[in-house]
């Protein structure tokens, strides 16, 4: 009888799983897919049937630490509310759920930026949906106060700079316990009103 063939989800979760511990434990330096795989009890060749390449493991790795971050701000962008409520929660939410992976284990945080930083696919595809979002909210923001298309992309640019310090992770690890909840909530409320009385 034939062996039943493993499930190629299930293996691939496995085997990030696995890498999520060595990163915790190593850092992103010394993480290799013959450990990856041993810690699943599988041979390395075995390993790259469920991923092409080392860097395909690790690019799936980083972009599946940024998957419930991402499904959290697609669900405040489609929410309800008005548009300015749903532009100060996307702002605020996308800080405060990278503030408490960092508060979680700051060790990890960082070990998953030193990933993204040597593999800036991972942060490119988290970078560009996230700044679609926003101008997307911006635009409806502004269409609502009749603001033209093109005024609204210079706003959206305009609140992406503004706010940089508390959506940029690396700003987060730089300055850690300094961002607050409420130092983020100030700063956005004091962008919103600054590009309201403009």
């Amino acid at each position: 009888m034939a062996r039943p063939k493993p499930d190629e989800d299930e293996v691939r979760a496995r085997l990030l799983a696995a890498a999520d511990d060595l990163l915790r434990q190593h850092g992103a330096d010394k993480l290799t897919v013959s450990d990856i795989a041993a810690r699943c009890g599988m041979s390395q060749s075995n390993a790259y049937r469920f991923f092409a390449s080392k860097k395909d493991l690790l690019e799936a790795l980083g972009m599946r630490w940024f998957d419930d971050i991402q499904a959290a701000l697609r669900a405040v962008a489609a929410g309800g509310g008005t548009p300015e409520d749903r532009l100060r929660d996307f702002l605020l939410t996308q800080f405060t759920l990278k503030l408490e992976r960092w508060r979680a284990d700051p060790d990890l945080f960082c070990a998953y930026l030193r990933l993204a930083d040597a593999h800036p696919a991972i942060a490119q595809a988290h970078i560009a949906e996230n700044h679609a979002l926003l101008r997307r909210l911006v635009g409806d923001w502004c269409g609502s106060k009749g603001m033209s298309p093109r005024a609204a992309t210079r706003v959206a640019t305009q609140i992406l700079d503004a706010t940089l310090l508390i959506r940029d992770p690396f700003a987060l690890a730089r300055y850690g316990d300094d961002m607050t909840p409420r130092r983020a909530r100030e700063l956005v409320d004091l962008v919103l009103a600054g590009i309201q009385t403009r």
